[in-house]
């Protein structure tokens, strides 16, 4: 049982990762774009 809830701990955590990996990507291409202005807090 231990073993299983492991696994299902490290998916959970690489699907996090990969989540947080994509938005941080998304928002650096987004800050390239000059036509989009975002708050100076975010950028």
């Amino acid at each position: 049982m231990k073993h299983q809830r492991c696994r299902h701990a490290g998916n959970a955590l690489m699907i996090a990762g990969m989540i947080v990996m994509l938005a941080g990507i998304g928002f650096s291409v987004v800050n390239q774009l000059p036509s989009v202005q975002l708050p100076a807090l975010l950028a």
